[in-house]
């Protein structure tokens, strides 16, 4: 299900065609900025929140530069990604959230889901993940992390609707094992 290739790696993903993707740099040894904190990471252009790139822009960027691409979540797009960077928040995701198109990162997976009207970030330290959905990208599958590592699908699902409920629940749980 996938639009093109990056050497034997498959990237743009049939689930990701209705979101905007935007240029990321190069994985391992970023030449786009001075001094990268995000080698593969990090989008390449100051106005990322305002590119939408066609699927042809992206594989000639992915193919030709080396560098990555990301998927955006914005408010109006409906798009949410739980960035899951230990097993204990992916375990709750998965006992207690719909199957959906997934991501194996380098430290965990990026689990994509539409959710209407939902447009708050959060972060957590413990245990380690986050919720993308306001002017926010993650890296996508077949792109490199710093590490080394490929973005990977995990699974291939099409991507799954939640309910603003479904997120708060995921957020009490989260932050009872934070507090607790």
């Amino acid at each position: 299900m996938t639009d093109g290739v990056r050497g034997d790696r498959q990237i743009l993903p049939q689930q990701l065609k209705p979101y905007p993707q935007i240029e990321l740099c190069q994985g391992e040894e970023c030449i786009v900025h001075d001094n990268c904190n995000s080698p593969g990471k990090r989008p390449v252009y100051p106005e990322w929140t305002e590119r939408d790139r066609s699927w042809l822009d992206i594989k000639r960027w992915v193919n030709h530069s080396d560098g990555n691409y990301g998927t955006v979540c914005t408010a109006e797009n409906d798009l949410v990604v739980i960035d899951s960077d230990e097993p204990e928040f992916k375990q709750y995701i998965e006992s207690n959230l719909p199957e959906t198109f997934t991501v194996r990162t380098a430290n965990g997976h990026h689990v994509y889901y539409k959710a209407k009207n939902w447009s708050d970030n959060k972060r957590w330290s413990s245990p380690k993940g986050e919720i993308k959905a306001k002017n926010s990208q993650v890296a996508g599958p077949g792109s490199i992390h710093p590490t080394g590592q490929l973005y990977q699908i995990a699974n291939d699902s099409p991507i799954h609707e939640l309910s603003n409920s479904d997120i708060e629940g995921l957020i009490a749980a989260v932050e009872d094992v934070e507090c607790g």
